[in-house]
């Protein structure tokens, strides 16, 4: 038996904002592990809140794949930046890093002080790890202050299963912000169209909120609407999510799962997205 998990605590929430991954690695082990994110759930006593069984194989390969793709674009970063700087932002208790790091990186973990606070506890804080206490819906980027890198070191931004449930004003800000504060650098995040973002927020948002506010949040469905928002873009790559994955590997998730990832790629539902940023 766990650790007992409180319902409306914040490891509830961090817990269940993990959990897909989590019954992703448990249906598909041979595709994808994140042995740290395992032993999480090996540690605590969590019991799925309401919205996990609306989670299906494809919403689970969604976020499994989102991470295997910010793994693999990290990894080949690390080749010209080994002592790159990771930043994750709303990291709850993600494991990436673990899965990227190479003995010289070093990374930032981005989110409110009662969530740095039980990601401590339940995920530890390496040597090179620091964390940033913000809040990414305000105004205020002070927070960047913290954050101690050099271009040669290069920086690495992501915001992994994020921006669905953001409006279009504050990831545009976000965005905006980093393009003109970190120059040289790189940043991903997975992304929804118009028409899949409904599919998404159906994960999280009940029918009337779905229905009556989807339109308000962040989706994109083609490079100029990012393009647009800072001139410090660089390079805008937005390529369907599966890019990352060979076909032997993808038809491991099952053919029925495998079919529904394939027919949300063909429709361009979810996409990953790399940008780059000038230098000034």
């Amino acid at each position: 038996m766990g650790k007992e998990v409180k319902r409306g605590s914040i490891e509830e929430k961090c817990l269940e904002r993990l959990y897909p991954r989590k019954l992703a690695l448990d249906w598909w082990p041979e595709v994808f592990m994140d042995k740290s994110c395992v032993k999480l759930f090996e540690t605590y006593d969590y019991k799925p809140a309401k919205y996990a069984d609306k989670i299906s194989k494809a919403d689970a390969a969604r976020l499994l794949i989102a991470e295997y793709n910010t793994v693999e674009v990290a990894k080949k970063y690390l080749r010209d930046h080994p002592k790159a700087i990771f930043v994750n932002l709303a990291c709850g208790f993600s494991t990436v890093f673990q899965q990227i790091d190479n003995g010289t990186a070093r990374a930032y973990n981005v989110d409110t002080r009662e969530v740095l606070i039980a990601r401590k506890e339940a995920v530890g804080k390496g040597d090179r790890e620091q964390g940033i206490i913000a809040d990414l819906l305000s105004d205020d980027f002070s927070w960047f202050e913290k954050i101690e890198w050099t271009r040669d070191d290069g920086i690495f931004f992501y915001a992994l299963d994020l921006f669905h449930y953001m409006k279009r004003e504050d990831v545009k800000r976000i965005v905006a912000n980093i393009a003109v504060n970190f120059p040289d650098g790189m940043m991903v995040f997975d992304a929804a169209s118009r028409d899949g973002l409904p599919k998404i927020l159906k994960t999280k948002y009940d029918e009337d909120e779905v229905k009556n506010n989807a339109g308000f949040y962040f989706s994109v469905d083609d490079d100029a609407q990012i393009s647009k928002w800072s001139v410090r873009i660089a390079d805008i790559w937005r390529h369907p999510l599966y890019t990352y994955y060979t076909k032997k590997t993808a038809n491991k998730l099952g053919l029925i799962t495998a079919v529904a990832v394939k027919a949300m790629d063909a429709k361009n539902e979810v996409q990953f997205v790399e940008l780059t940023f000038k230098r000034h």
